[in-house]
C-alpha cells in the first residue's frame, strides 16, 4: 500500500476528514456517555469518494434509550423511531449530490406530544472530484447555565492539483456562560489541515470581544482576567465540582494527521455536593419508596429515574456532567486507497497431449444431464437442517441410553451386564417384540454372561459406528448437495 509521494510517485489522492460542532451535553459515567449534540458538520473523502453529513440534533445514545419501549413493551417508546431526527448524507454519484441536500429539522415528539418548533437547518453536498462540504444552522439554545447564541458550523474536503485539504468551523453570535458573568462576542474555532505538495496544520479560537463580569477586555488581557475569573469561579462553586475550561489546539482524537480545537467546557465533576448529598440521598428507604410509588402511578416514569441514576452517578464522583460550545477537527491521510485489477496471469501454450480427452467427453448429454444430479441421493432435497435438530442427535439421550444399559461392572467376574435393579425382562420384551423371560434367562447363565457382556460391548460399538457413519453421510451429503447447487 502507498503512503508516501516520493520522486516520481504518481501523486496519492488518500483521504480527509473534518468536523466541527455547536454544542454538546454529556453524562459520562466511566466508559459510558448519555448526551446529544445540537448541529454537526462532517465532510470526508476517500480516493475518489466523497461524503458529507449534516445533523442539527444528534441523540446518540440518549436516543437509544429514549427509543426503546416502556413498560416492557406495553406502551411506545419516549421517542419512537419515526420522531428521531435525521442526518442529511450526500455522496458523489448519487443524485442530487452536488447540487446539494438540506433539511428543516425540528424538536422531536415526546410521549405522542406534538412536535416541537424547528431548531435547526442541516446541508450536505458532494461531488467526485472529490470534493464534500456539510454545514448546520441553529436557532438560540441554552444548556445547563450555558446559552448559544446563531451558532454555524461548517466542514469540507477535497483533493485539489497534489494537495489533501481537510477545514472545519464552528462560529456563534454570543455564546453567554454562568448567566453572563462571561460572554464572548464573535466567538470562532477553526482548524485546517493540508498534505501532499503542500503542508498545513493551524488550528485556533478567536473572538470579536470578550466581556467578564460586565466588563469588556482586550485580547490581551484576556488570558489574566480569565485566569482571575476561573479560579474565583471554580472557588466559589467548588461544592458543585464546577471546571471550565477554555479551547486548546490538541491533537486529533483519530491517528491521521491533523489538529483539533477544542470547546469551551463547562463541567461538573467530582462534585462533593453529589458524593455527600445525592448519593446517600438516593440510597435512602424514603427514595426508594418515592421512586417506587412513582412508577407504580404510572410505569411510563421509569425512563425519568433512570436519567436521574446516571445525574447521580455522574455527580456522585463517577463521571461528570458537561456542557461544551465549539470545537472543530481536521486531518489528513496519504495512503493510498485506489484500486488497480491485477493484469491476468498468461497461460502457457503446450503441445496437445494425444491422450487428452476430447470436448465430447465434457459435453456429453449423458454426464451432464440435469436427471443424473437430481437421482443422486445427495440432492439438495435430500439434506434437511432437521436432521440435526434435538430429536435427531440429542447429548442426553444417547448419555441417558449408554449410561444406563452399559455399565462397566459388566467386565467384573460373575457380574451381570445389566444392574441388577432394572427390570431386564421389561428390556428383553422391548427388545424381541416380548419373548422377555428366555432373554433375562439367558443373561443370567454362569459363562454365557461373559459372552453376552462381550456381544454387548460390540453391539454398542457398532451402534456408535452406525451412528458416526449416520453423521458423516449427512455431512458429506450436505457438503455434495451444496457443491451440486
Amino acid at each position: 500500500m502507498v503512503s508516501a509521494q516520493d520522486g516520481d510517485t504518481k501523486p496519492v489522492k488518500g483521504a480527509a476528514n473534518s468536523w466541527a460542532d455547536s454544542m454538546k451535553f454529556q453524562l459520562v459515567n466511566a466508559n459510558t456517555t448519555i448526551g446529544w449534540t445540537f448541529g454537526t458538520s462532517t465532510s470526508v473523502y476517500k480516493d475518489i469518494t466523497g461524503t458529507s453529513e449534516g445533523r442539527a440534533m444528534d441523540l446518540a445514545a440518549l436516543g437509544a434509550l429514549l427509543g426503546q419501549p416502556q413498560c416492557g413493551g406495553k406502551y411506545p417508546a419516549v421517542i419512537p423511531s419515526s420522531e428521531m431526527p435525521p442526518a442529511t448524507v450526500a455522496e458523489s454519484g448519487v443524485a442530487g449530490a452536488a447540487k446539494g441536500l438540506s433539511a428543516d429539522i425540528s424538536f422531536p415528539s415526546i410521549n405522542g406530544a406534538p412536535r416541537g418548533p424547528v431548531m435547526g437547518t442541516q446541508i450536505a453536498k458532494a461531488t467526485d472530484k472529490p470534493w464534500s462540504e456539510a454545514s448546520t444552522a441553529l436557532t438560540n439554545q441554552d444548556f445547563a447555565l450555558v446559552r448559544v447564541e446563531g451558532s454555524t458550523t461548517y466542514a469540507s474536503t477535497e483533493y485539489d492539483n497534489g494537495v489533501r485539504k481537510a477545514t472545519a468551523t464552528s462560529k456563534a453570535k454570543r455564546v453567554i456562560v454562568l448567566g453572563g458573568q462571561i460572554v464572548f462576542e464573535e466567538p470562532v474555532w477553526t482548524a485546517t489541515a493540508h498534505s501532499g505538495s503542500s503542508q498545513v496544520k493551524e488550528a485556533e479560537f478567536t473572538y470579536k470581544g470578550v466581556r467578564i463580569f460586565g466588563n469588556y477586555v482586550s485580547s490581551a488581557q484576556f488570558e489574566t482576567q480569565f485566569a482571575f475569573f476561573k479560579g474565583l469561579i471554580e472557588s466559589v462553586l467548588s461544592p458543585l465540582g464546577v471546571k471550565i475550561e477554555m479551547p486548546k489546539v490538541v491533537p486529533p482524537t483519530t491517528i491521521d494527521e491533523g489538529v483539533s480545537i477544542s470547546p469551551i467546557e463547562l463541567r461538573f465533576e467530582n462534585a462533593p455536593i453529589g458524593k455527600y448529598l445525592l448519593t446517600p440521598l438516593f440510597k435512602t428507604e424514603v427514595m426508594k419508596e418515592l421512586r417506587q410509588r412513582s412508577v407504580d402511578e404510572d410505569c411510563k416514569n421509569e425512563t425519568v429515574w433512570t436519567i436521574l441514576d446516571a445525574v447521580e452517578n455522574a455527580l456522585g464522583g463517577s463521571g461528570k456532567v458537561a456542557t461544551l460550545v465549539g470545537g472543530a477537527t481536521a486531518t489528513t491521510d496519504d495512503t493510498d486507497y485506489s484500486f488497480t485489477a491485477p493484469a491476468p496471469i498468461p497461460s502457457e501454450t503446450t503441445p496437445p497431449s494425444t491422450n487428452a480427452p476430447t470436448t465430447e467427453q465434457y459435453t456429453d448429454d449423458t454426464l451432464l444431464d440435469q436427471t443424473t444430479y437430481d437421482d443422486l441421493p445427495v440432492d439438495d432435497t435430500s439434506y434437511d437442517d432437521s436432521s440435526f435438530d434435538d430429536t435427531g442427535l440429542d447429548d442426553t439421550t444417547l448419555d441417558d441410553s449408554f449410561d444406563d444399559s452399559f455399565d462397566d461392572t459388566s467386565f467384573d467376574e460373575g457380574a451381570l451386564p445389566f444392574d441388577e435393579s432394572v427390570d431386564s425382562s421389561a428390556g428383553a420384551a422391548d427388545l424381541d417384540g416380548g419373548d422377555g423371560e428366555e432373554i433375562a434367562a439367558a443373561g443370567k447363565g454362569g459363562s454365557d454372561s461373559t459372552s453376552n457382556a462381550a456381544a454387548i460391548v460390540v453391539g454398542a460399538l457398532g451402534l456408535l459406528g452406525a451412528l458416526a457413519l449416520s453423521l458423516g453421510d449427512r455431512v458429506l451429503g450436505m457438503k455434495n448437495s451444496r457443491r451440486i447447487a
